[in-house]
């Protein structure tokens, strides 16, 4: 099993996207919380993390661990904002689509 910060920074980052592409309302600030973290991601992330559920041994992520969530977060919203990148709410819905009727 991968350890707190490993987890941190990838959920992080993919959270950050899931929470801004779904406009879910929440505050940088909401995301020092692990255990509404780990809810945030379990939302937002269509996979499995269940893994990761050892970051809600802390309570609040201070220091280093906070410290690693806000770059997750600043490259989560630097992601989303760039327009090289499609991310909309139906994104995922139209690959899926994509997947199971391919052009012929």
């Amino acid at each position: 099993m991968a350890d707190i910060k490993t987890h941190l920074r990838e959920l992080s980052v993919a959270t950050t996207i899931g929470l801004l592409k779904l406009e879910i309302d929440f505050k940088k600030s909401d995301l020092y919380d692990a255990r509404r973290f780990f809810a945030y991601a379990s939302r937002v992330i269509s996979g499995n993390i269940s893994s990761a559920s050892n970051i809600t041994s802390e309570t609040t992520f201070t220091g280093e661990l906070r410290q690693i969530v806000d770059n997750g977060y600043q490259l989560g919203k630097a992601i989303y904002e760039n327009e090289n990148f499609n991310i909309t709410k139906d994104a995922g819905r139209n690959y899926m689509a994509r997947q199971r009727y391919p052009k012929r």
